[in-house]
């Protein structure tokens, strides 16, 4: 009944390697009645099993040679497995190896997902820096370019143009003393005009 990830399984084997328990819906005997005999690990009907007692069996030569609890990977099918044997002996003389194989994407899956939420939060957020980037520069180059064209009309002799910044900062004093000037500048061009 132990649920082990999404698709994990847990099995208990003895050292001969005949299965005790699995958490998968599959016999631990072939045949029935007297003929009954208890099914090999090596040969349980679940893949998974049957590749996790293959590969301890190939890993340790015998089951017998797994003393301490081991945390092991393998592949199967292209898709590496997490192995943990758990060695597990008692004083009425149990001696059961306790296998738990989950497939590594069982972990990994939750990882990806939040992996690929942060990446695009990081673009949602890279996205609004480059907007509010593009309006600060907008607001502070406007003022700017105003004064400009302003300046340029004043050298031409156009000096009834004026410019209309409402701020409190530099620019705003700068583009009333712009104004100011071109206020200067025609009064003197006018007066000279009358003196002429």
């Amino acid at each position: 009944s132990l649920k082990i990830g999404k698709t994990g399984s847990a099995f208990i084997m003895e050292r001969s390697g005949l299965l005790v328990s699995t958490s998968t819906k599959e016999p631990m005997t072939v045949g029935s009645g007297e003929s009954a005999k208890r099914l090999p690990a090596t040969e349980s009907g679940n893949p998974t099993v049957r590749a996790t007692a293959v590969y301890l069996r190939d890993r340790f030569g015998d089951f017998g040679h797994i003393q301490v609890s081991q945390q092991l990977d393998f592949s199967m099918d292209g898709k590496r497995q997490l192995v943990q044997v758990l060695p597990f002996k008692d004083n009425y003389g149990l001696d059961w190896l306790i296998v738990i194989v989950v497939p590594e994407a069982d972990f990994m899956e939750q990882i990806y997902e939040n992996t690929r939420i942060t990446i695009l939060l990081c673009i949602a957020a890279l996205i609004i820096s480059i907007l509010i980037c593009i309006l600060t520069t907008r607001w502070i180059t406007r003022p700017i370019l105003s004064l400009s064209q302003l300046a340029k009309a004043l050298a031409k002799g156009e000096w009834q143009q004026t410019v209309k910044i409402e701020r409190s900062d530099d620019l705003g004093e700068l583009a009333k003393s712009f104004n100011s000037m071109a206020h200067q500048l025609q009064a003197s061009f006018t007066q000279m005009q009358t003196l002429n």
